[in-house]
């Protein structure tokens, strides 16, 4: 059929993330090939609290404080 073109591209896969994070960590890959899961790090701070940074190597507990106010009815 005329106009039709198929092209095919390479994607990425990882299949052993330790390799991986190994790899970068050695230095032999960029830094920007693993992302750190923000939302699961989150999850783990507000469940340990300052205690955070002796069970997980390079991330701090930071703590947040927020303040709200309710209108009165």
């Amino acid at each position: 059929v005329s106009g039709i073109v198929t092209r095919s591209t390479y994607k990425a896969e990882v299949t052993d993330l330790r390799k991986l994070a190994r790899a970068v960590a050695d230095g032999k890959v960029p830094q920007n090939y693993i992302c750190a899961n923000q939302s699961a790090l989150d999850a783990a701070a507000r469940a340990q609290g300052a205690e955070l940074e002796r069970f997980v190597p390079g991330v701090k507990a930071v703590l947040v404080s927020n303040v709200s106010a309710r209108r009165e009815r």
